[in-house]
């Protein structure tokens, strides 16, 4: 295990594991609310973080999209630093490597997610590249729909990105896809203990959208 990552159990490519933050987080699972990006550097140049026992620090990066060549790739790779808390290195699916973090985020995630066999060899070739007792985080891809898939084939942390975006678009996700709020009639509420339940409804209605 790295200091902050441990894997505590496996089936078959999933992982049962644990983010050793102050507050420790069993994966797989969300983690909005633990994360702190230390920013992208191709705006501007970012002070080293001295990140925090309670959060997983986001090293600062220069994210690639999909399909960038290596060149461009090579010219502009960061060296990571290495600090005293948890961090998380982002790197491409093209180019993972070994850089001490105990965490990998995928740079290009959004450009093999839906695509079977991309996505294969995407976490496969990570997978193979990053230590086997590292967390992969997957951000921005993570629907109801697709979770379960994502977490089957061996990722630890995804994040709401793509939920709250699609919300903010008029869009509300579900197992099933994805429905207008337009034409929903309501939506479900939020999950209560049994003796909150019994005392109010079990959905609310729909904001108006006229």
């Amino acid at each position: 295990m790295t200091e902050y990552f441990e894997v505590h159990g496996r089936d078959g490519a999933a992982r049962l594991g644990e983010l050793r933050l102050a507050d420790p987080v069993t994966t797989p699972a969300t983690v909005d609310d633990h994360v702190e990006d230390a920013g992208s550097l191709w705006a501007q140049e970012r002070e080293l973080p001295a990140g925090a026992e309670d959060r997983l620090t986001v090293l600062p990066h220069r994210a690639f999209p999909p399909g960038t060549r290596e060149p461009v790739r090579e010219s502009f790779r960061v060296d990571h630093p290495d600090i005293d808390a948890p961090s998380a290195a982002v790197v491409s699916s093209e180019e993972a490597r070994d850089v001490g973090a105990d965490a990998y985020l995928l740079s290009d995630a959004n450009g093999f997610v839906g695509h079977a066999s991309a996505f294969k060899d995407a976490i496969v070739r990570t997978r193979e590249a990053i230590p086997a007792d590292t967390a992969l985080y997957l951000s921005g891809v993570a629907t109801p729909r697709n979770v379960a898939t994502l977490v089957y084939a061996g990722v630890d942390l995804v994040d709401a990105k793509k939920a709250k975006v699609r919300g903010a678009e008029g869009f509300y996700l579900t197992s099933e896809g994805s429905a207008s709020s337009r034409t929903c009639g309501s939506f479900p509420a939020p999950v209560r203990p049994a003796s909150s339940r019994s005392r109010s409804s079990a959905r609310v209605t729909a904001p108006s959208t006229t």
